[in-house]
């Protein structure tokens, strides 16, 4: 869904294809709804609880956890350090390996209060499970959504955009018949467009279309939106506050419940192919097909920071109190810089991941869509 045009240099390659696990241990819920839309979440990858003072001294190559001498090198509850969980993945040489949670891939994933919800254009399909037994709980929201791209979620529902349609389907399931808010709609020539994009308030849906930005209430418009903006996005996001987006040369934002064209401002310009769109409390992070850009939400003008360039195809992109996260599904991959900087050196923390796309963050674990699976690596 994004476009790329380099070759990426990363500084390390430690994960490849992981395994399959029935029942995986362990939970990575989040408790951050604000996650379901491109915020931040926190990064709480160890569990400090955990007594690591040394009761004893330990033989070479162990390190005293608790009452035990661990090995963090290959110890998948203790890998790296004490306490930190792979949550069901390997351990190899202190990294955890990425662990596949289902065998349905997509293209676009949300996770928000433990449960992950997935869209798939392959198979046309929505579906949802539990992040700490996926194939336990898998079930197929939707089928027959052709032209399916983009997933959001609020506290209620799941909405996806496909084709020239809206959807929406309760997170507890829709007996795979979700309610359309939005069919039909052409663009200003006529033209059946295809959405690209979607971002959900705790009133609005949002969508572009065409050279416009619309929006449907979450309960329903009478399959008549809203023209909120007469210029479009390429992707959204949304806080408690704004709705932000890219075009291709700029970066937005816009008040909520009271956004227009006269209340949406520019605050990055003169970009070249900006595309995902990732918000903080204090910068928004976007992708630009050759890197991954960084700009106060107050504005950075011309000149946004460049935490990572000579990339080949950043793609979707997601951002926790450390680091922002991001695709790559021309080198099947997925990499990490820290938010205020990695000396445009990322770290690769998945390789052999076919065609990685969509991506999604809890406190413990980053989760990304293969064209086969849906995975997840503890952080």
């Amino acid at each position: 869904m994004r476009l790329g045009c380099a070759l990426l240099i990363a500084s390390t390659a430690s994960c490849g294809l992981f395994p399959s696990l029935d029942d995986l241990s362990g939970d990575a819920s989040s408790t951050n709804d604000a996650a379901a839309n491109d915020v931040i979440v926190p990064d709480a990858r160890l569990d400090t609880s955990l007594d690591t003072s040394p009761t004893a001294a330990c033989d070479a190559g162990l390190t005293a956890c608790g009452n035990s001498c661990v090995n963090t090198s290959s110890t998948s509850t203790s890998c790296g350090a004490c306490g930190h969980d792979c949550l069901g993945g390997s351990c190899t040489a202190g990294k955890c390996e990425p662990v596949m949670l289902s065998s349905h891939g997509g293209n676009d994933v949300v996770v928000d209060k433990g449960e992950a919800y997935w869209v798939s254009s392959g198979s046309a399909s929505a579906s949802k499970c539990s992040t700490s037994n996926c194939s336990g709980t898998y079930v197929l929201l939707a089928s027959n959504q052709f032209g399916i791209d983009d997933v959001v979620v609020d506290s209620t529902n799941v909405y996806w955009n496909k084709s020239s349609s809206v959807m929406k389907c309760a997170r507890a399931g829709c007996n795979s018949t979700p309610t359309s808010l939005v069919s039909g709609q052409a663009t200003a020539d006529g033209g059946v467009p295809s959405f690209d994009g979607i971002a959900v308030s705790s009133t609005t849906v949002f969508f572009p279309l065409g050279g416009s930005l619309l929006g449907c209430g979450t309960s329903g418009c009478g399959n008549s939106p809203t023209i909120v903006t007469s210029a479009g996005a390429d992707d959204l996001a949304v806080d408690g506050t704004n709705l932000y987006g890219t075009t291709y040369s700029t970066l937005w934002k816009c008040p909520l419940g009271s956004c227009s064209n006269v209340t949406r401002t520019s605050f990055a310009t003169n970009l070249t192919g900006a595309e995902s769109i990732a918000v903080d409390a204090t910068s928004a992070y976007f992708s630009f097909g050759s890197g991954i850009g960084k700009c106060a939400l107050t504005g950075c003008g011309i000149a946004p920071t460049i935490l990572a360039s000579g990339l080949n195809d950043a793609s979707d992109l997601v951002v926790d109190a450390a680091n922002v996260y991001w695709t790559n599904p021309t080198n099947d991959t997925v990499h990490r810089c820290a938010i205020n900087g990695c000396n445009n050196q990322p770290e690769t923390i998945a390789t052999g991941q076919n065609n990685a796309k969509g991506i999604a963050l809890d406190s413990v674990a980053v989760y990304w869509t293969t064209s086969t699976s849906l995975a997840r690596l503890a952080k």
